[in-house]
């Protein structure tokens, strides 16, 4: 497992451990917002019996639901779902990860800590060059980096 420095958790106690545990409740109702949309509503519907009208809103409430577990993935990273503790903080982040697209929490972390350490640089993961200013090349770049075949031959072996 893979340390982060990002942010050092402190020992709970008392009200502060009743605080400490909103971060999990959001990444549970996320998580539970999540596996009702996608994993019961979304798989079940017949998207030809469906009005077209009602087709956006769905995708947008996706949308909303998938960028939730990814915020969740990062506050993880940054250990604050759940700072007294950094296990339960790190397998909140690996649940809501390979329910966002199947990533590996690990690597993500490593990723994440090296675009804190080397920030709009060559090193930085997330980073390309400033001469370049081609929202699409950027695009292409960041998911070569982060999108593999194990996340493509793992969602296309979830379809139904």
């Amino acid at each position: 497992m893979i340390q982060s420095s990002l942010v050092s958790p402190q020992p709970n106690s008392g009200l502060k451990a009743i605080k400490d545990s909103r971060g999990i409740l959001i990444a549970l109702a996320i998580l539970s917002l999540w596996a009702i949309s996608s994993g019961v509503f979304l798989f079940a519907l017949d998207l030809s019996q469906i009005s077209p009208i009602l087709i956006l809103p769905l995708i947008l409430w996706q949308t909303f639901v998938q960028t939730g577990l990814f915020i969740t993935g990062h506050d993880a990273m940054h250990g604050v779902v759940f700072p007294g503790n950094r296990r339960v903080n790190d397998f909140i982040g690996r649940v809501v990860v390979m329910a966002y697209g199947l990533f590996s929490y690990s690597k993500l972390l490593d990723k994440h800590c090296q675009h804190h350490r080397h920030p709009a640089s060559d090193l930085d993961p997330d980073f390309h060059p400033s001469d370049s200013q081609n929202f699409f090349a950027w695009y292409f770049q960041f998911m070569r980096r982060y999108w593999g075949w194990s996340q493509t031959i793992g969602i296309l072996t979830l379809l139904p």
